[in-house]
């Protein structure tokens, strides 16, 4: 990689946290004035915030691209900044949603039988079968569509093209990782929120972006984190204070010896779940470098 590539992906880096840190800010209290004068009960107010904060960043990425081009022509850089209909646009979305949906749901289903069978996860002896589920996914939807824009669409591909896709992979998912050192959390669990914050990284952010090389586009991780929180949280109901709003058709407990003291943002706390995550990220990881080999081959073959 060259110094010019390098110092584009840091300088735009940089810009996108600018615009992204001011058009959060002016989001964020827009919205708690509005909600002050206008009561919304919490599903609502969190679905419509979460919203808000993908339109940000998608916001964000935009704004950041015009200085960007500018700068290129000035430092004579071919490449072009990607666009951000391009990590989405895709003929086979669908599929695509619902492979990496599948993969999210098989993923915490075994992760939760798993912590089950180790007792450090316990059911409540009802099912809540009057459950609707329609928040739950609208609200993990948007969850994963903001954070993987940011962390794939956005920080992976920037870091890629100064530092090249090892790089990416590393600094993306330390960034994803330690980004949700925002959550608020109570107790002895907050002492050890920088930890989790690293399993986080290695569980989810490694399998996340080895997700989205399979295809380049977004969809997939979207599916993987859309399902992963919902049956985390909505499913097995293992939230433990987090979001308390969300209703679960089962009801679940951690249990010490297999998790961070505290349980720290649940699931994502848990020793089992590092492994799990970094098992599944190395198969999803082998599966995209096969199927670039693939598409090498093929294109190798029709100029020939």
């Amino acid at each position: 990689m060259n110094i010019k590539a390098k110092f584009k992906s840091i300088l735009e880096m940089i810009i996108f946290s600018i615009f992204f840190v001011v058009f959060y800010l002016v989001t964020r209290t827009s919205f708690n004035s509005f909600t002050r004068k206008v009561h919304l009960d919490d599903a609502k107010y969190y679905i419509i915030f979460e919203f808000l904060f993908f339109l940000s960043i998608a916001l964000a990425i935009f704004v950041t691209q015009l200085p960007m081009n500018a700068i290129r022509k000035r430092f004579g850089i071919e490449e072009k900044t990607k666009l951000l209909t391009d990590i989405f646009v895709s003929s086979r979305w669908g599929s695509d949603l619902l492979l990496g949906f599948s993969i999210g749901a098989i993923f915490m289903s075994v992760t939760m039988a798993l912590a089950y069978l180790g007792g450090a996860y316990t059911l409540e002896h009802s099912i809540n079968f009057n459950i609707n589920f329609a928040v739950p996914l609208v609200f993990f939807l948007l969850v994963g569509l903001a954070e993987e824009l940011i962390f794939r669409g956005f920080v992976f591909l920037t870091i890629e093209k100064g530092f090249g896709t090892r790089w990416a992979i590393v600094i993306a998912s330390l960034l994803f990782g330690f980004f949700h050192m925002a959550n608020k959390l109570n107790g002895i669990a907050e002492d050890y929120k920088p930890l989790c914050c690293l399993f986080l990284a290695i569980e989810a952010g490694f399998l996340l972006n080895a997700a989205f090389l399979i295809r380049r586009n977004l969809w997939i991780p979207v599916g993987i984190h859309w399902s992963w929180n919902l049956f985390e949280t909505s499913i097995f109901g293992a939230k433990e204070g987090q979001i308390d709003f969300l209703p679960s058709l089962f009801t679940g407990h951690y249990q010490p010896g297999l998790f961070l003291p505290g349980f720290p943002m649940g699931m994502e706390s848990c020793y089992i779940t590092v492994a799990t995550g970094l098992i599944t990220g190395c198969i999803l990881m082998k599966y995209a470098k096969s199927n670039r080999a693939r598409q090498v081959l093929q294109a190798t073959k029709s100029r020939t």
